[in-house]
């Protein structure tokens, strides 16, 4: 179960790269970060979704 998790995850991290646009929650609703306009917080949300996708795999 949870190594369907993890790639969905990570195949969500490498969507978010090639379209340079990540979608994370933020408050009560969704936020989109773009990479041209939010690049730190970008490549930010993307590593802490490719470590979660990592960890689903190795630790779960």
């Amino acid at each position: 179960m949870f190594k369907l998790l993890a790639l969905a995850v990570l195949f969500y991290v490498g969507w978010a790269i090639l379209s340079r646009k990540v979608t994370i929650k933020s408050g009560p609703g969704w936020e989109t970060l773009s990479r041209a306009d939010e690049a730190g917080r970008y490549w930010l949300y993307c590593g802490i979704y490719a470590a979660l996708g990592v960890a689903l795999l190795t630790i779960f």
